[in-house]
């Protein structure tokens, strides 16, 4: 499956894999990740990305950027946020 492919960078397999599948969006893709690879890669949802808008964490996005490029950034975000 391309999505979990780890010799593609994740921008790229992830803009790829959403666009290629019909219903096939960011919740159910980072789920999946988030399962196959629990150490490097979240969800992103609807609630998610509210919550992180709501405590002023959510990132800046350049407009007309791909969804596998802000999902990269999300994760790379997320991960300076996180404390082990």
């Amino acid at each position: 499956m391309l999505l979990l492919d780890e010799n593609i960078p994740i921008s790229e397999r992830f803009t790829q894999s959403v666009n290629m599948v019909r219903f096939f969006g960011k919740a159910i893709a980072t789920g999946i990740l988030t399962i196959v690879y629990p150490n490097q890669y979240g969800v992103w949802n609807n609630t998610a990305e509210a919550e992180l808008r709501k405590l002023g964490t959510w990132p800046v996005f350049e407009r007309g950027e791909s969804i596998g490029n802000k999902y990269q950034k999300l994760m790379q975000f997320s991960r300076q946020l996180r404390v082990d």
